[in-house]
Formats: C-alpha cells, structure tokens, sequence
C-alpha cells in the first residue's frame, strides 16, 4: 500500500475475494468501516504503529483471518463496534497499552477464540456483547482499570474457566457471564455495586 495513504476509506476492500495477507503503511492513521469486510481469504493483517483507530465491522466476517499483529508500540486508542465480528479462525490476541476503547460486540462469535490478554490495555469498559458467543474462549486477562462488564460480554463463553475480576470493577451488567457452565469467580471485588441478572 502506498506510504501517502493515511486512511483507508469505508468499505475500501471490502469482499475482495483473493485477498490473502495485509500490511499496512506505516503512516496510516485509520482503517475505515468496514474496510476489508467479508474477505473471505484474508489470514493475516499487520496493523503499524500509526493507526490510531480501527472502524466499525472494519474486519467482519474474515473468517479465515487466524492472526492479527500489533507492534509493541502501538499507537491504537479506539477499535470501534463489531470490528472482528465472526472472524471464525482467530484464535488469540494481545491488544495493546495505547488501547481506551473496544466497542460492542468487537469480537462477536468468533469462534476459535481461545485467550485474549487485555492486561496492559487502558480499558474503563468491557462494552456489550464484547466476546459474545466466543465458545472456545478459555482465558481472559483484564486490565486492572476496568470499571464496568456490559450486557452479555462474555455470553455463551462456553468453555471460559477463570477471569480475575479485580478491585476497581463497579459494574456488573445483565447476563454478563450467562451460559459460561465452566466458569468458576471464587471472589467478586469489594467495589462492586450493582449485578445484572
């Protein structure tokens, strides 16, 4: 991709059938809405230290998209609604520090999901539907700053054991962690207020 690109515009790739691999300039500032939707051959994607923020569905429906990379000194601030949503091959992640904001339902149903580390994430919120239907999501780390678990985060988590909730969560939200059958909290924080249904 040329180095002038600074933002990949809405729907840019989207359902380019032949797509395999992606790495993007450094100097690029955003990926689009959508902006490789329904690539349905993409498996791998670099995202360069200059991108600030990821779209809405920007990924969605990538279903063989098994690896996605963030450089160590990432600047990402923002990965917005639905932006991995059904990538069905994805198996692991480690978001970044620079990381503020993950949207609703950013890793929906993706499938293979086994662990994501969000330790070293500036996290407030695990927004709704987050890791929603992520049924071979076996570990989860939060950041220490996580104040609130949305509506149905990890809904029908099925094979999630542990996740450490720690002091400073507030918030608990309605089917939070409905369906996780394997999912043992021995200890909720002392600053925990009010718990959804």
């Amino acid at each position: 991709m040329s180095d002038d690109v600074t933002v990949l515009r809405k729907r840019a790739f989207s359902h380019r059938e032949r797509l395999v691999a992606v790495e993007l300039n450094e100097g690029l500032l955003g990926v689009g809405d959508g902006a490789f939707y329904s690539c349905n051959s993409l498996e791998y994607v670099r995202i360069p230290t200059s991108v600030t923020t990821i779209g809405a569905y920007a990924f969605k429906g990538c279903i063989k998209l098994g690896h996605v990379e963030f450089s160590t000194d990432s600047r990402i601030g923002a990965i917005w609604n639905g932006a991995f949503v059904l990538c069905a091959s994805l198996t692991g992640v480690t978001l970044p520090k620079s990381l503020r904001v993950l949207g609703e339902s950013a890793f929906d149903r993706c499938r293979r999901l086994k662990r994501v580390d969000l330790t070293n994430t500036t996290l407030t919120a695990i927004e709704d539907y987050t890791f929603h239907g992520c049924i071979s999501l076996e570990d989860v780390s939060l950041s220490a700053t996580v104040e609130t678990i949305g509506k149905q985060a990890f809904h029908r988590c099925d094979s999630l054991s542990s996740v450490i909730l720690h002091e400073g969560i507030k918030t608990i939200n309605d089917s939070a962690f409905l369906g996780c059958k394997n999912l043992s909290i021995n200890q909720l924080p002392s600053t925990v207020e009010p718990i959804g249904r």
